[in-house]
């Protein structure tokens, strides 16, 4: 996760006023209720991240939609990223929030692509190798490619374990291209 040190300065500070005051749990569902309005609301990424718009209008905004519906933390969150110029950041926040949520809990968040749908038998063998692997919790989402022909794809943070039959072929074609 690339992310600039600013990004990840203002995740800490919250995650850690969070933990501090022992709200982490409100933030966090705080976080996700944000996170849904920012990817089902385009329009409101839009108001919000518009250098045109006075931060008063945005401030007002923000307080007709959240003031009442989030914790006094969060609320006070967003006011201060508005007062800063970095609403902008918003979006990447949350992603990290919820990564330094996740890491304090063990969590390992991956993405599993398979060319078909796997048993839950084979699911749990393969979380249970990962978690061993990492030392983490692994949860996965599960996605079906066809494209891969057989095996799966596992992806974890900047780690990826490709096993896909589709990648055995290409690997294949690279060496008959080169000899």
């Amino acid at each position: 996760m690339a992310g600039s040190r600013v990004t990840r300065r203002y995740a800490k500070a919250l995650f850690d006023l969070a933990k501090e005051q022992n709200i982490l749990d409100q933030i966090e569902s705080d976080m996700i209720l944000l996170r849904k309005i920012m990817a089902d609301s385009e329009e409101m990424v839009a108001f919000l991240q518009s250098p045109v718009i006075q931060v008063t209008e945005k401030r007002s905004l923000v307080a007709k939609i959240f003031k009442d519906k989030v914790n006094r933390v969060t609320f006070d969150f967003l006011n201060l990223l508005l007062h800063k110029n970095r609403e902008e950041l918003l979006s990447e926040i949350i992603t990290y929030f919820l990564k330094y949520l996740d890491d304090s809990k063990g969590i390992l968040r991956g993405e599993l692509l398979t060319a078909y749908e796997l048993s839950a038998a084979q699911i749990t063998t393969l979380k249970n190798q990962l978690d061993r692997i990492t030392g983490k919790n692994v949860t996965l989402q599960e996605k079906v490619d066809s494209s891969l022909i057989g095996g799966f794809v596992v992806r974890l943070d900047d780690t990826v374990i490709d096993t896909s039959i589709k990648n055995q072929l290409d690997k294949m074609r690279e060496k008959l291209m080169l000899s």
